[in-house]
């Protein structure tokens, strides 16, 4: 039977490359073998959900797990085409961890109890007269597999925040952290531990628990940032090769004819066939379309200064799976979430959230944010979290982030628009509408419409008194909340 932690081989790997959309990102691996046996061989790599996580982590398993006969799955991929590409294939003991599969409906105490049954299980069934010191101590049981095997431990580690994103407990998450803490670090029988999930490491004061990895993120890719999703040259090779370079039998663009034209039946009912035919026009399957709608994340490679157009991979991979540009983003386990947030009760996140929506960019401080979903102080932490989560994409250089492509905008405009709280969105626009006129009244000198505004302004912060400094500061903040946009754009100072 197939190991699903111990050593568990090419298996799933397989199934990604045999796939008719399929990117090699085996080049990656050359990275990560520079790390082995040095000070940066624990590695944090978070992204979003859909970004190819688990694919990559099922890449790593298949070119290190031990295996007597190697693996051919990578001779025909990128990666061979560099030297020494295969120093370490099949040359570790591999144990992969999906946190998700022992920490859901289980507490922690006994999700470490399935982790370190599943791995004594996995690894008796191998190696049969293999006795472990003590079996309740996953510490111990690496470094008895180090010693009998004489191969170095390769720690894979998915879904590793899945603990952090489900439960609010304080506590629960100590007590996780400070297990991954306790078999992880310092430990001399690990060549490389690497972890991946969609929240950076979490913040314990003002230190990481885990301070021993190295992070990578959305917000601070490094130069992990070509391999987090697909960049814009992998997709013009896809389009190249999956609509313009068809060959006969291949129907995915009588596929995507045929979805056309159903969608254009559905929308039947529209009085202006302008509009039908426009959101046909939008929709058809080709490049300048999937670019519309998957691309906008801008990663830069901090090394090299290099800026890469990052698209989202499973909407890419959906589209030409099914042949339609569609909005795939609703299917994946944070559907919802961008709701939940953007409807928090913090001093102008709605405001933000409106301007995002126009195509506006907006600055965020990302260094309060404190890595969990539960640790909100002001509106940036929730708008760093969405970076994290790919609601929105952030600039490192100019600090901003904007909405970065119209698969995203729709989930916004969903949970705004259509939700049972869009009567709380319109009366945020109304003040935002208001604050322009506030400016262009400042503009032109009209006093007696500034009078007027600052007044109504000063009645939704506080209708009762007018000497207290809270009721002015608030008064002022909201009355200018677009000023910076509007100087920028208008150029009036």
């Amino acid at each position: 039977m197939e190991n699903e932690i111990f050593n568990p081989g090419s298996e799933s790997y397989k199934r990604v490359i045999n796939s008719e959309v399929y990117v090699d990102k085996t080049e990656l691996i050359l990275e990560i073998n520079k790390r082995i046996f040095t000070t940066e061989s624990y590695i944090c790599n978070s992204r979003p959900r859909r970004f190819g996580k688990t694919v990559t982590a099922d890449m790593l398993t298949a070119y290190y797990s031990y295996s007597k006969i190697k693996t051919d799955i990578f001779n025909d991929k990128k990666i061979a085409k560099i030297k020494e590409w295969n120093k370490y294939l099949n040359e570790f003991n591999v144990i992969k961890l999906n946190m998700f599969n022992y920490f859901f409906n289980c507490n922690i105490e006994e999700g470490i109890k399935k982790i370190q049954k599943k791995i004594i299980r996995e690894v008796k069934g191998t190696i049969l007269d293999l006795e472990f010191s003590n079996e309740n101590n996953i510490k111990r049981t690496i470094r008895d597999i180090k010693n009998y095997t004489n191969r170095y431990i390769i720690l894979i580690i998915d879904e590793w925040d899945c603990v952090l994103r489900m439960r609010k407990n304080v506590e629960s998450q100590k007590e996780y952290l400070n297990f991954l803490n306790s078999f992880i670090k310092d430990n001399k029988y690990i060549a490389l531990a690497y972890m991946t999930g969609i929240l950076p490491i979490k913040k314990c004061g003002e230190n990481s628990c885990l301070n021993n990895f190295d992070e990578y993120s959305m917000v601070s890719p490094g130069w992990t940032a070509k391999y987090v999703g697909f960049t814009e040259d992998e997709v013009k090779l896809l389009c190249e090769r999956l609509i313009n370079n068809q060959q006969p039998g291949n129907t995915l663009k009588e596929e995507s004819n045929k979805r056309r034209k159903i969608d254009e039946n559905n929308k039947k009912e529209k009085e202006n066939k302008y509009d039908i035919e426009e959101l046909i026009h939008k929709n058809e399957l080709k490049f300048i379309n999937i670019k519309n709608w998957y691309n906008g994340y801008q990663l830069k490679d901090s090394k090299t200064n290099k800026v890469y157009e990052i698209y989202t991979p499973l909407s890419v991979v959906n589209t030409f799976k099914f042949g339609k540009i569609d909005n795939y983003w609703n299917k994946s386990e944070t559907y919802g979430l961008l709701k939940e947030y953007i409807n928090k009760n913090y001093f102008g996140l709605k405001q933000d959230i409106i301007k995002l929506k126009e195509g506006k960019e907006i600055k965020i401080n990302i260094k309060t944010y404190q890595n969990d979903m539960t640790s909100f102080d002001h509106k940036d932490d929730i708008l760093t979290m969405l970076v994290h989560l790919g609601y929105l994409s952030y600039n490192v250089d100019t600090e901003k982030v904007c909405i970065p492509n119209e698969e995203v905008l729709e989930e916004f405009k969903t949970s705004t628009d259509n939700s049972t709280n869009s009567g709380d969105w319109k009366a945020v626009e109304r003040k935002l509408q208001k604050s322009k006129n506030l400016l262009e009244a400042i503009k032109n000198c009209n006093e007696k419409e500034v009078a007027e505004l600052i007044e109504d302004f000063h009645n939704e912060v506080d209708n009762k008194s007018y000497n207290t400094e809270d009721g002015l500061r608030f008064t002022v903040l909201l009355a200018f909340y677009v000023s910076d946009e509007y100087y920028k754009e208008k150029d009036i100072l």
